[in-house]
């Protein structure tokens, strides 16, 4: 079995306290998303279906993400065990591909680097940036949104894995 047989990419929206820290506990998970790899479809989660989280990590060969070590976070904060999870960060990735600068590499620097389209960030223009915190956005918008960032996320790791190892997903 390869580590590339079943990826699961993984991100999270969070409330914002303190730049939405799992270790503030002012802030909640908001909604989970998932998407296999080459799959169309992503699956969401709202706060009141966390649970799956730890089957579908534990059905994955490797969990995929972006500045991963937030989500990881908020995993193990919902009471998801991590300890045999394999894990590749895109964010570290651009890092290392970079010759380490930028320190902290954003996944619109990556899409950018990449042809990869930028997001439209409605959610951080017409929402954050006016005091309206992640709970309190309508559920279509913050959908969409993490939707996005699982794709462009997919998309980032396919051009490392090529840039690493010449294989393209």
């Amino acid at each position: 079995m390869s580590i590339l047989d079943r990826v699961l990419i993984y991100d999270v929206e969070t409330t914002t306290y303190s730049k939405g820290s799992p270790f503030d506990n002012r802030n909640k998970l908001v909604m989970s998303g998932f998407k296999w790899l080459g799959d169309e479809a992503n699956l969401l989660l709202s706060y009141n279906h966390f649970p799956t989280t730890q089957d579908l990590f534990d059905d994955s060969t490797l969990i995929v993400g972006f500045n991963i070590k937030f989500d990881l976070h908020w995993a193990r904060r919902i009471g998801v065990n991590i300890s045999k999870v394999c894990v590749w960060d895109c964010q570290i990735g651009e890092f290392l591909l970079n010759k380490q600068t930028p320190r902290y590499p954003s996944l619109d620097q990556a899409c950018e680097k990449y042809g990869i389209p930028l997001k439209l960030d409605v959610v951080k223009t017409e929402y954050w940036e006016k005091g309206i915190d992640t709970d309190e956005i309508p559920t279509e918008i913050l959908q969409e949104y993490l939707e996005g960032d699982l794709d462009r996320t997919e998309r980032v790791f396919k051009e490392q894995i090529f840039t690493f190892k010449g294989v393209r997903l």
